[in-house]
């Protein structure tokens, strides 16, 4: 349970396919997010589409660079905590990869994505191979990303570590017309169910409180589902957004107390 109240801001906003457009629009919504906020949360590959793009190594960078730098930057100028998605250079591997930054501008966490989708090895990426928790002053916080959330043996490990939170950046696609798109398996409400329902069960399962940040707008055949939640450790749904453009603001009570496993 969180030692204290947490004041949230998640930010879904409609990534661009522009790097540097992509990463002036985060500048300027996590300095929005950020205030009347401890902690804002950023999806995944919040600067490169996913689909539309077919090699994921032009954009990338090492941590620490340019990217993660301003995101250390930004945690320090508004004293919050800054989990953000990135792409990350590591010598001659890529990896999917969240950060998490301390009101300090320290990086604090790093996880790599375990759980590839079908198109990500020919992008570039490497899975990651850990689930880890980190200790702050209000709980302890783990991160899983998007897929990540649908492995049994990530749910299990990430249950084992007693986190309080666990943040996921995540990039939910659907398609939008089964005879035109082969490749993801449902459309946009049963996406958006599905994802509701993984977050309620992932809470319930870890016993913590879950934040999901996703992406909205629409790309190539593809729309991007939004609906970024904030999840109560009984499962609960306590916030959600839509499929526009929004900074979903959330205080985590730890003192509300729920049944907090089956």
């Amino acid at each position: 349970m969180l030692k204290h109240a947490l004041r949230t801001a998640t930010i879904q906003f409609d990534c661009p396919p522009d790097k540097a457009s992509a990463i002036a629009q985060l500048e300027s919504l996590i300095n929005e997010a950020a205030l009347d906020a401890d902690l804002v949360l950023v999806a995944e590959t919040p600067f490169t589409p996913y689909t539309t793009v077919s090699d994921y190594r032009p954009v990338a960078e090492a941590i620490p660079g340019p990217f993660t730098d301003l995101l250390g930057r930004l945690a320090l100028h508004h004293g919050i905590y800054l989990c953000s998605g990135t792409v990350e250079r590591d010598g001659g591997e890529v990896f999917n990869t969240a950060v998490l930054f301390s009101p300090q501008g320290e990086l604090l966490h790093r996880h790599r994505k375990c759980t590839l989708g079908p198109g990500d090895g020919e992008g570039g990426y490497v899975p990651g191979s850990s689930i880890e928790v980190i200790e702050t002053p209000f709980g302890r916080v783990g991160i899983l990303i998007c897929l990540d959330t649908l492995d049994g043996g990530n749910q299990q490990a990430m249950a084992a570590l007693k986190p309080d939170l666990i943040l996921v950046p995540s990039y939910g696609l659907a398609k939008t017309h089964y005879a035109t798109t082969q490749h993801i398996d449902c459309m946009v409400d049963e996406c958006i169910d599905e994802w509701r329902l993984r977050m309620q069960m992932l809470a319930k399962f870890c016993g913590a409180y879950v934040l999901r940040a996703d992406h909205c707008g629409v790309e190539g055949p593809l729309v991007r589902v939004g609906h970024s939640m904030a999840v109560m450790p009984g499962g609960h749904l306590l916030a959600e957004a839509t499929m526009r453009p929004s900074i979903l603001r959330v205080v985590l009570d730890g003192s509300r107390a729920e049944q907090l496993r089956w």
